[in-house]
């Protein structure tokens, strides 16, 4: 009975420490994503080098990083020690049929997330870890 208990303290401890690496791996940013009148506005709150991007839909599907909006075959990955208030993450973003679609390639936890954006009018936030 006590091999029992024993090996059920083990496993417990291991899924929370595994849980607790899982949540710390993605480093802190949010943003507010807000679309209107053929324009996509992003709102950095936390994380960027940069506070406001404001672009045209018909640009899309545009990547986006911590440095603002970016080419993928250009990517390079240009932090320095002085900048460690900066989020390292790179996402696409997209709107088809009415829906806004952000399609996360570093840095976050969620690989796709996906909101309707009815009359192009409509405004999310989100951060590391899915919308809030």
């Amino acid at each position: 009975m006590k091999k029992i208990i024993l090996l059920i303290s083990i496993g417990l401890f291991y899924i929370s420490a595994q849980a607790q690496n899982d949540s710390n791996k993605y480093e802190n940013f949010e943003l507010i994503i807000r679309t209107s009148n053929d324009q996509v506005v992003l709102t950095s709150k936390k994380g960027s080098a940069w506070k406001k991007l404001t672009f045209s839909t018909n640009n899309l599907p545009q990547a986006i990083d911590e440095y603002g909006m970016t080419v993928l075959e250009n990517k390079v990955n240009k932090r320095e020690k002085s900048e460690k208030t900066l989020a390292d993450y790179t996402f696409i973003l997209n709107i088809e049929k009415d829906e806004i679609i952000l399609k996360g390639l570093e840095g976050t936890a969620w690989k796709e997330l996906t909101f309707p954006c009815a009359d192009n009018d409509c405004a999310s936030r989100i951060n590391e870890m899915g919308m809030r």
